[in-house]
C-alpha cells in the first residue's frame, strides 16, 4: 500500500493530488504523510525541500493558507483548517513548532512562511462567536470538523497554545498528547535522516501500540571538584560523561550546610555562545550581570539565562546565606547554541516555583510528581521559551515500584542523573545509583525511570534531553563557539571590556576574598566534599 502512495509524494511539488488532472490539495498532503507513518515508512526517500516549496506556495499574503493549489498552480481559497494540514505536515517533515518552523535554520531557510500569528490571526476570524465553534473560513458559520481542524491548527503554534490553554497535540493523529499516549496510538516523531513513527514491534496484544523504551548505554559516577570561589560540585556531564549535544555540562552544587560567612559561589565571569539554567532546590542565590540584571533564585525557581553575543555576571549565595550560613543546593545546565544564534542579545527568563508545571504523575502514588522546567511532561506543556527542541524534567517517585515514562522524539539526546536514592532505569530496568548519570540510546521512543523495592526515601532524577546541533564545539573555559578563532575573539572582548562589568565588583570580590581565607581556616572545604 505504501508504494503507490510514495508515487504519489514524488511529482515535482510533493504535492499529493487524487490523480494528475485533480488539483494539488493540503488535506492529501497531510493524510498521505501520515499513511505513510502508520505504516512504518520512514520518508527517508522524501525531497523534504519539495514539499517545503509546496506548502509555502500555499500561503496567501495575509498568513493564512489555501486548501491547495489548482491546475494553474494558484492558490485556491483560503480555509482554516489548512492551518492544520500544514503545520501537521511541517512537524511530520521536519518537527518542532510553527512558530520555530516557519522561515527557520531549521527549514534551512527554504520555507518562506510568514509569521505564524498571521496564521493564527486568520484562523482565529474563522470562529463563529454566537456558537463558539471554528467554521471554513471567516463567511462561514461554525461546524465540528472546522473545529477539530482550528483548534489542532493553533495548537501546533507554541503561542498560541498557551495564549489558549491548549495541550500539544500529535502531528501524525491530532489527538492531545495525553491522549494519544494513554490510547496507545503512535505519533510521529522526527529523526535525522527523516521521520519515523513510534515502533510497533514489541510483542504481546497490549503492547503492539505502545512505545519502546530506550536501553541504557552507559553510566558512571558524577565526580566532585572545586568550582567558582572553591564551592564542591559534582559534574555528570562534562565530566563523569561527555558533553551529550545539545548539552555541554551539568552541575549539581550541594547539598552542603554552611555556617556564618563560609558560603561562597562564582564570582564575576564572562559567557558567550551558549545558555546556563540555574535551577534551586535549597537556599537562595542572587544573580548580578553586566547588562543590569539582578534577581533572587530561590528553592524550586529556574533562571534560564542566553548569554548569546556575551555578558559577565555573578551568582552568589543570598546575603542572609552568607551571613547566617545555611543549606543551598542546585543545579546549573549549559544548553549549546546553534551557530545562527550564538551572537544574540542576552536575555534571560525568571520563572518563580509557583510558575512551573508540578504534576501528579499518573497511576503512581501520592507525591509522585514531575516538575517541568522545559519541554513537556505527563500532559503539561512547561513556561520556558527553548532556542532548541529540549525537555527538562525534575522526576520524583514517592514509593516502589511508581515509574514515569517520558516520550522522546527520536532523534534527541537523553540522559538520567539520579540525585536521591537509586532508580531502576531503560528497558532493562539498570540499577543506576545516587550520583551517577546514564546515558541512553538513541533507539527507542520512551525513557522510562521507577523506584526499586528497598529505597529509604523518594527517589529523585533529573532527565534531560534534546534535538543535536551537530556543529563544531571549541570551548575555552565561559566561551562555547564553533571555532578557535572565534574563542579568541571572545577571549579580546572580554578582556577589552566589550562585555561590560557589574557596579560593585571590587568590593564583592573582596568579601568573597574574606570569605574563601574563613574556609582554609576551619578546613571546611574538606568537610564539603566529606558531605557530597
Amino acid at each position: 500500500m505504501a508504494y503507490p502512495l510514495r508515487a504519489g509524494l514524488s511529482l515535482p511539488d510533493a504535492a499529493i493530488v487524487f490523480d494528475s488532472s485533480r488539483p494539488a490539495m493540503l488535506a492529501l498532503t497531510y493524510a498521505a504523510l501520515a499513511s505513510l507513518l502508520i505504516l512504518g515508512d520512514t520518508l527517508e526517500w522524501l525531497d523534504a525541500d519539495s514539499v517545503r516549496r509546496f506548502l509555502a506556495r500555499a500561503q496567501l499574503s495575509d498568513g493564512s493558507m489555501a486548501s491547495g493549489l489548482d491546475a494553474a498552480q494558484e492558490a485556491e481559497p483560503a480555509e482554516a483548517g489548512a492551518s492544520w494540514w500544514l503545520g501537521a505536515s511541517l512537524q511530520m517533515v521536519l518537527g518542532g513548532d510553527v512558530d520555530d518552523l516557519a522561515g527557520s535554520a531549521a527549514a534551512g531557510g527554504q520555507l518562506p512562511i510568514l509569521p505564524s500569528h498571521s496564521l493564527e490571526n486568520f484562523t482565529l476570524l474563522a470562529q463563529d462567536l454566537a456558537r463558539g465553534g471554528f467554521g471554513k473560513n471567516p463567511e462561514s458559520g461554525a461546524d465540528p470538523l472546522h473545529s477539530a481542524y482550528a483548534l489542532a491548527g493553533l495548537a501546533l503554534c507554541k503561542r498560541a497554545r498557551k495564549a489558549l490553554g491548549l495541550e500539544r497535540v500529535s502531528a501524525s493523529t491530532g489527538l492531545p498528547a495525553s491522549v494519544a499516549m494513554s490510547a496507545g496510538i503512535p505519533e510521529a516523531h522526527v529523526c535525522a535522516a527523516g521521520v519515523r513513527p513510534v515502533a510497533t514491534t514489541v510483542s504481546g496484544e497490549a503492547a503492539a501500540a505502545a512505545g519502546v523504551a530506550r536501553a541504557v548505554k552507559r553510566v558512571a559516577e558524577a565526580p566532585k571538584q572545586r568550582e567558582g570561589a572553591g564551592f564542591v560540585v559534582r559534574r555528570p556531564i562534562g565530566g563523569a560523561l561527555p558533553q551529550i549535544d545539545p548539552i555541554l555540562m551539568l552541575d549539581h552544587f550541594g547539598p552542603v550546610v554552611y555556617g556564618p560567612g563560609e558560603a561562597v559561589g562564582a564570582p564575576d565571569h564572562p559567557h558567550r555562545g551558549f545558555e546556563t539554567v540555574t535551577y534551586m532546590l535549597q537556599g537562595t542565590f542572587q544573580h548580578l550581570d553586566s547588562w543590569g540584571g539582578a534577581g533572587r533564585i530561590e528553592p524550586g525557581d529556574v533562571q534560564w539565562m542566553t548569554a548569546g553575543s556575551g555578558l559577565v555576571h555573578s551568582e552568589m549565595p543570598s546575603d542572609e546565606i552568607i551571613e547566617k550560613g545555611g543549606t543551598v543546593e542546585g543545579f546549573q545546565l549549559w544548553v549549546n547554541l546553534p551557530r545562527a544564534k550564538k551572537m544574540v542579545k542576552p536575555a534571560w527568563q525568571d520563572r518563580k516555583a509557583s510558575e512551573m508545571p508540578l504534576v501528579a504523575i499518573p497511576g503512581a502514588s501520592e507525591g509522585s510528581t514531575v516538575r517541568v522546567i522545559a519541554g513537556s511532561s505527563c500532559g503539561k506543556e512547561a513556561v520556558i521559551e527553548t532556542h532548541t527542541p529540549f525537555f527538562y524534567i525534575d522526576v520524583t517517585l514517592a514509593s516502589a515500584g511508581d515509574r514515569l515514562v517520558q516520550p522522546v522524539p527520536g532523534h534527541f539526546s537523553t540522559f538520567v542523573y539520579v540525585f536521591r536514592e537509586s532508580a531502576l532505569l531503560g528497558s532493562t530496568k539498570r540499577l543506576v545509583k545516587l550520583g551517577h548519570v546514564a546515558e541512553f540510546e538513541a533507539a527507542g521512543d520512551e525513557v522510562v525511570v521507577e523506584a526499586p523495592e528497598g529505597i529509604k526515601g523518594p527517589v529523585r532524577a533529573l532527565i534531560v534531553g534534546g534535538a543535536p546541533i551537530k556543529e563544531p564545539v571549541v570551548q575555552y573555559g565561559p566561551f562555547v563557539m564553533n571555532t578557535r578563532e572565534e574563542i579568541m575573539d571572545a577571549m579580546r572582548d572580554f578582556q577589552s571590556g566589550k562585555m561590560g562589568d557589574i557596579d560593585g565588583a571590587r568590593e564583592r570580590a573582596a568579601a568573597t576574598d574574606a570569605a574563601r581565607t574563613t574556609q582554609r581556616r576551619s578546613g571546611r572545604w574538606a568537610k564539603d566534599s566529606e558531605e557530597l
